[in-house]
């Protein structure tokens, strides 16, 4: 009998969860790393030891990089809301976003680093030691950035971080940057999707930031809602954004000429 339960209780033991851990790095200046970053999940029941992401020799956590990190047989989490952030160093480090996926279940979990808030623990760089970043929800978010078709309006070197707001709240989606491809180019439309946000019901303002000094003109930005039709905005001020104010603005919010499809 004895041996029965010791069998059934490290049985029991190894029923852990199993995650893969996809880390994105934004793809701003000095955002990539060589710092100690460790990862640890946050649940309704607990919070799970301290993951170091390094993976040996490779060069993790540089610059526009796509890094695939692993947990095994975590217990004792409840259901998961938020993964913890934690640096010892002063080399900074800017994540974009990270998704955790159940690698028996395939269920997954998206974190988004909406403020594009920095990673560090020097007190110069006005970075933070620790993030918590949560999950905001199951909705899926899609937003289309077409840039102007004139000359000087691409950016190839800016990056634009979005939140939108709607009927239902608000979703702080962070970064809009596809690592496999140029951004922002002249006259293109760049369409990025965020799967695991909130639900915001019908869209009502878009507020956006550049980080980059290189000067960027857009044409239309189209927000689209899961079960409702695409909201319009139209750069009808003709504004240019930039960090340099003689080029632009930094920050612009839309909330006016919205046209529905």
């Amino acid at each position: 009998m004895i041996s029965l339960l010791l069998f059934a209780g490290l049985v029991c033991a190894g029923h852990g969860l199993n995650f893969k851990i996809d880390v994105f790095t934004s793809n701003v200046e000095s955002a990539g790393t060589d710092a100690d970053i460790f990862l640890s999940l946050v649940g309704t029941r607990g919070r799970s030891d301290e993951k170091k992401l390094d993976r040996g020799l490779r060069n993790d956590l540089e610059r526009n990089s796509h890094n695939d990190f692993y947990m095994k047989e975590v217990t004792g989490l409840g259901t998961l809301k938020c993964i913890h952030l934690r640096t010892t160093s002063g080399d900074s480090w800017r994540p974009q976003r990270i998704v955790l996926t159940d690698t028996d279940s395939a269920e997954q979990w998206f974190f988004y680093n909406a403020l594009g808030t920095l990673m560090s623990n020097d007190p110069n760089d006005g970075g933070r030691e620790r993030m918590l970043l949560c999950e905001q929800g199951k909705d899926t978010l899609t937003v289309r950035v077409k840039t102007a078709d004139q000359d000087w309006a691409a950016s190839a070197r800016n990056s634009l971080l979005m939140t939108v707001t709607g009927t239902e709240g608000r979703a702080g989606l962070g970064f809009l940057n596809d690592r496999d491809r140029k951004n922002f180019q002249k006259g293109a439309t760049d369409e990025f999707t965020f799967p695991g946000v909130k639900y915001i019901g019908t869209v009502l303002k878009v507020e956006m930031r550049v980080l980059g000094s290189d000067a960027w003109k857009f044409e239309s930005i189209e927000i689209e809602v899961s079960g409702n039709p695409s909201t319009m905005f139209y750069n009808t001020n003709n504004e240019w954004m930039s960090t340099n104010p003689a080029d632009g603005k930094n920050e612009l919010t839309l909330d006016e000429k919205t046209e529905w499809k």
